[in-house]
């Protein structure tokens, strides 16, 4: 059986490795436009493992193809909304993840340019507009209000 295909793009030499199991896995780049590096390359991978993550710690083909079958599972599974935050919940509890996930409330989605433009200008901010709303109904004093929403009720 094969351990691999190999092609060019772009003039760049890649691999498709080959699990134990006859899948391939997705396409990796071995960075290099020289046949015989590529293949180099390639034999060093089969021997101690394919290099991934910011470390480029190798790892074994086979725990590779494993984490490309949980990715395809879900993928094609339906998921929701609730088993995202299943997900989540599952990565952090295994420490591999320091992340806040909040459920999709449905509502229009805004860019995050466009967040930030809005959160900074004084009229247009909810954020500025819900601390306002609050410090007339008296739910918060002015003391918790930031330095830039006093200043500008100042001008009020």
């Amino acid at each position: 059986m094969r351990q691999f295909y190999f092609h060019q793009r772009n003039g760049i030499y890649y691999a498709e490795l080959v699990t134990p199991e006859g899948y391939k896995l997705p396409a990796k780049s071995t960075g290099t436009t020289n046949r015989d590096e590529a293949l180099l390359k390639i034999a060093e991978w089969l021997k101690s493992g394919i290099p991934s993550g910011r470390a480029r710690e190798p790892r074994p083909i086979e725990e590779i193809a494993g984490i490309e079958t949980v990715m395809k599972a879900m993928r094609r599974a339906g998921l929701n909304a609730d088993d995202a935050l299943r997900i989540v919940s599952t990565l952090k509890g295994m420490g591999l993840i320091d992340i806040a996930a909040v459920k999709n409330t449905g509502r229009e989605a805004v860019s995050f340019v466009w967040f930030l433009e809005s959160f900074w200008d004084y009229d247009k901010s909810e954020y500025i507009q819900d601390r306002l709303a609050a410090l007339s109904m008296g739910t918060v004093s002015q003391k918790g209000m930031p330095v830039k929403i006093k200043n500008g009720l100042e001008h009020i």
